[in-house]
């Protein structure tokens, strides 16, 4: 047995000393025979791996229609391979620049002069004639200041010498090459023509560092329509670079930067291609693999209906053309969906000092003005909502005098009124007369008021629960809840019955027409339909995302007096003298509206004085079928003080709502 034991553990010996000579000779073999193949290699050859930009996501109306798009361009990259010297590098971009031309040769100084310091012995011939003292000095300094201190000791003749050896277009090429890294690339010239793409493609594989690669830019295939709703989209913000680049954005990459493209950015931003590049010592590429295939962004179909859009738009922009009142410069009008807030359309546009017309939409919510009457059918609600006011209230509509107070009058004596004819007349002596009793007292000729501060806040709560002071829920920036008034006179108090005290937003009407139409449910105003991944073929387009409607509050009302207030304005189409300009609506369907016009002012830079003026306003709701529309108009000084055309935004209203019924949306 141990005989046996002992003959097993001398066969062992030797496998294992057989085994460990064919290791060792493996190891000779491959550092002495394969060194030399292995070394080259490292030598000859270094990999680099770069971005390749893939295409943003599409925004797109309800429909389908597209408004903003990519379009695939080709640019010259640099990237800095890091096995050329410096002649070397020089000399290959003086070859790419004969295949191609610079739109723009203005070179950095900064750039130039830290170029200058790096030939014909400039950097030593200044550091060499330094003074003892200098020399001192500069080894005090800071590395950024010791720079600039050889920089100012360049002479004009070294930058003369430099800047003389090159074309400008070779100067421009060089500077940018010594902005890249290994890490960083930079764009020498983006969209190539095509015999620059062409000539390129011809030394693709020997052109050290450079490299073309397809980018893509933002296009709008509607032009102007909702421009500055979508936003900007252009190089991340310096301050906002950190935050960028935690989330695996490349440094060099585009984002949106205001609006639509900023907000729905997580939505739209693409993840870049992966590109492996290997270069051989000469600089020439070897091989290019993509290692990682990046994902292009996804498409946002907004709640916007592009043909009611372009309706809006087209009314706008005439309107601003034809009527060129002094100081009106801007018009807004907004359709939401009552039943669920989305935004069917956001119109507004601008005319200019040079009567050119833009796109201004994103001041339906960023712009407030005092909007006058269209606020009386809140103020009908709150008496309603507080018991102090019942239907059928009749009130005789006559001028007030009131100690310490101008007069307060509607524009016409009205005699006996209830509150539809109060709605339909835009009375604003039974509307004073509610808040009055809200306050716990009434209006006695000649005699003063004592109103409670705390009325007024009262008041502007119950707004609030309208949309009237409250942000909307459409989530922009900027977005404006108006201004409240500091005052606490009892004059100012009556005036927040008619709509010429605080300011409220155009998109804020338009959601508190919304919540009037609901019986008192306010919608977040919403714009983002859906998401989908891109296809090639719509039907196999993935949903991502469905937005579904979100209730921000109801108010305080029974949906007996809701239906009051919503009667009320039903019935101001068809009354007669109504100022709601009953006759320019042709539409068929159900129409509940009301209008309004406050005075306002203009600051005049020609003059350097405030100018009178009144501010026109809309809302109201059309039903057609199981169709649904709230729409708030505002049309800012739109005429001179004491001019007024309270059927102003009421016309404006009644032509988009017509043409929308013909055109059948």
């Amino acid at each position: 047995m141990n005989e046996r034991i002992d003959k097993i553990n001398k066969f062992f010996k030797i496998g294992l000393i057989f085994l460990s000579l064919v290791l060792i000779t493996k190891l000779l073999w491959i550092s002495i025979i394969q060194h030399k193949g292995f070394s080259a290699l490292s030598q000859n050859q270094v990999r680099i791996e770069r971005a390749q930009n893939l295409p943003r996501g599409r925004i797109l109306d309800r429909n389908g229609m597209v408004l903003a798009d990519e379009e695939v361009q080709n640019d010259l990259n640099y990237i800095e391979p890091g096995i050329m010297d410096d002649e070397a590098k020089e000399a290959l971009a003086i070859r790419i620049s004969n295949m191609i031309t610079l739109d723009n040769t203005e070179v950095n100084q900064v750039e130039l002069q830290d170029l200058v310091l790096t030939k014909n012995g400039n950097l030593k011939q200044i550091t060499g004639a330094l003074t003892k003292e200098e020399r001192l000095h500069v080894s005090e300094l800071s590395e950024n200041e010791y720079n600039q201190f050889l920089r100012d000791h360049l002479t004009q003749a070294q930058i003369d010498e430099v800047v003389n050896a090159y074309t400008p277009q070779q100067l421009k090429i060089i500077l940018s090459m010594k902005q890249a890294t290994s890490k960083k690339s930079v764009v020498i010239k983006d969209n190539l023509t095509i015999d620059e793409y062409y000539q390129l493609n011809l030394i693709a594989n020997n052109c050290g560092g450079f490299y073309v690669a397809k980018d893509y830019i933002r296009t709008y295939p509607q032009g102007d329509m909702l421009r500055s709703f979508i936003g900007s989209y252009g190089q991340i913000p310096k301050d906002q670079q950190d935050v960028y680049l935690s989330q695996g954005y490349p440094s060099n990459a585009n984002v949106g930067t205001s609006y639509l493209e900023q907000q729905l950015e997580p939505v739209l931003r693409s993840y870049s291609q992966t590109v492996s590049m290997n270069f051989d010592r000469k600089g020439n590429l070897n091989s290019s693999n993509v290692i990682n295939q990046g994902q292009q962004g996804n498409d946002a179909y907004l709640t916007i209906d592009g043909k009611i859009q372009k309706i809006v738009e087209q009314h706008l922009t005439d309107y601003l053309n034809n009527n060129k009142y002094e100081y009106c410069r801007n018009i807004y009008a907004s359709i939401v969906n009552p039943e669920n807030g989305e935004l069917i359309a956001l119109g507004s546009k601008q005319r200019l000092d040079d009567d050119s017309i833009v796109d201004n939409s994103i001041g339906n919510f960023t712009q407030s003005y005092t909007l006058g009457s269209t606020i009386k059918p809140a103020i009908l609600s709150l008496g309603y909502q507080s018991g102090v006011w019942q239907p059928k209230t009749v009130v005789n509509d006559e001028p007030w005098y009131i100690l310490g107070t101008p007069k307060k009058a509607s524009y016409t004596n009205m005699g006996p009124i209830d509150e539809n004819e109060a709605i339909a007349r835009s009375s604003n002596i039974y509307f004073y007369s509610i808040l009055l009793k809200y306050a716990g007292t009434s209006y006695v000729p000649n005699a003063g008021l004592s109103i409670p501060a705390e009325k007024f806040m009262q008041v502007r709560s119950f707004l609030q629960q309208y949309g009237l002071g409250s942000l909307t829920g459409i989530g922009m920036p900027n977005e404006n809840t108006g201004i409240e008034g500091t005052g606490t006179a009892p004059g100012l108090y009556v005036d927040l019955a008619n709509g010429q005290y605080d300011t409220y937003t155009n998109l804020q009407q338009t959601q508190y027409a919304a919540t009037v139409e609901e019986l008192g449910t306010r919608y977040k105003i919403n714009y983002l339909l859906r998401v989908q991944k891109p296809s090639l073929y719509q039907e196999q387009s993935q949903l991502l995302f469905q937005q579904t409607p979100e209730v921000l509050n109801k108010v305080n009302i029974d949906q007996a007096s809701a239906q009051h207030v919503r009667d009320a304005m039903d019935g101001a189409r068809e009354f007669p003298r109504s100022t709601v300009g009953a006759k320019g609506f042709k539409v068929n369907g159900r129409l509940s509206a009301k209008t309004g016009t406050s005075e306002s002012f203009y600051f005049d830079q020609k003059t350097n004085t405030l100018v009178n003026t009144n501010t026109t306003s809309f809302l109201g709701t059309l039903q057609e079928g199981d169709k649904k529309y709230s729409m708030g108009v505002v049309i800012p000084d739109y005429t001179s003080a004491g001019n007024q055309k309270p059927k102003e935004a009421g016309h404006v209203a009644a032509y988009i709502f017509n043409q929308m019924e013909s055109e059948h949306v």
